[in-house]
């Protein structure tokens, strides 16, 4: 039986096993340790393994996948994990597969962690988990929201396949830019790919695109002023930012010094596009819009 393994390093569930569906499980390292499963040194030192028990063949192609296979995927699993997780990083490895466990080899690259220390990420950080010093709790509860939102996703995915028309092809472009944060999160690419995901996914009109994302996406982020505020001019700061990249002009440091750590920057910008995407999944366009303008003409009178 072919198995498909994607580890994560800093993160520990509370069961040897969760099933996910016919081909996906959540396992731990006891799962292993206890049944004497040696894992190839690239990843024996991870705590959780996203398992799946699926055949992609040699020639996988990640960009067409066919609908029996679209719930089977792993990577679809840990993004739907980066996507609910957001207070910290999940540091995973890349896809291996092979025929047994003790023959798994690197499959298909599914992150590029080393571009940018991410928020507490350092390579002592990194080395730290070896002895297992930073492990993060997960339990049944957020395990089962997890399933539920991958569930939910790969619906959507499936969807597209069927009837495109009938979905909102702008939450799924959105989405896809949050994968590529995670894949990729550089704060070049990083900021481009968050500040064009809010303006695809919130604003209907170039007109003041940039303004009208950053309104809109601070009034999903919270309801608390305070909370609003801090999104908003966090995202006017990244459209600054994106401005600058687009056009290629060289990046004035003061946009970066003014905001002392640039990686935990790109951390809570991820998280904001994060918690847009949760709290609009599931919404047409228009009713993203809808709800957008009640909220403007619902606010309180200008006394």
């Amino acid at each position: 039986m072919p198995v498909n393994v994607i580890g994560l390093l800093n993160v520990a569930i509370d069961k040897e096993e969760y099933v996910v569906n016919e081909h996906i499980r959540l396992i731990s390292r006891e799962f292993f340790e206890r049944q004497n499963i040696s894992m190839p040194s690239d990843i024996r030192f991870y705590k959780t393994f996203i398992v799946s028990t699926d055949d992609f063949g040699t020639d996988f192609d990640g960009a067409n996948v066919p609908e029996e296979k679209k719930g089977s995927i792993p990577t679809h699993f840990l993004w739907a994990m980066k996507l609910l997780i957001s207070e910290y990083d999940i540091v995973n490895s890349e896809w291996f597969a092979g025929e047994s466990y003790e023959q798994l080899k690197q499959f298909v690259v599914v992150s590029n962690q080393d571009s940018i220390l991410s928020t507490y990420l350092s390579d002592d950080w990194i080395t730290s988990f070896k002895i297992d010093n930073i492990v993060h709790n997960i339990n049944e509860g957020t395990i089962s929201d997890i399933i539920i939102l991958y569930h939910r996703i790969i619906d959507l995915y499936k969807a597209q396949d069927k009837s495109p028309d009938d979905i909102n092809l702008h939450w799924l472009y959105a989405y896809t830019k949050f994968q590529e944060c995670c894949t990729c999160p550089s704060s070049k690419f990083s900021v481009l790919n968050i500040t064009s995901a809010l303006e695809f996914l919130l604003v209907n009109t170039s007109n003041e695109s940039e303004y009208r994302a950053a309104y809109f996406a601070a009034l999903i982020y919270s309801e608390q002023f305070e909370d609003r505020l801090m999104c908003f001019n966090f995202l006017k700061w990244a459209y600054s930012v994106r401005d600058k990249l687009s056009s290629s002009s060289p990046l004035d440091q003061k946009l970066f010094v003014d905001k002392s750590q640039l990686p935990e920057n790109i951390y809570k910008l991820r998280e904001i596009l994060a918690r847009v995407l949760l709290r609009t999944l599931g919404l047409t366009n228009r009713e993203i819009q809808d709800k957008i303008n009640g909220m403007i003409f619902n606010c309180p009178s200008f006394m």
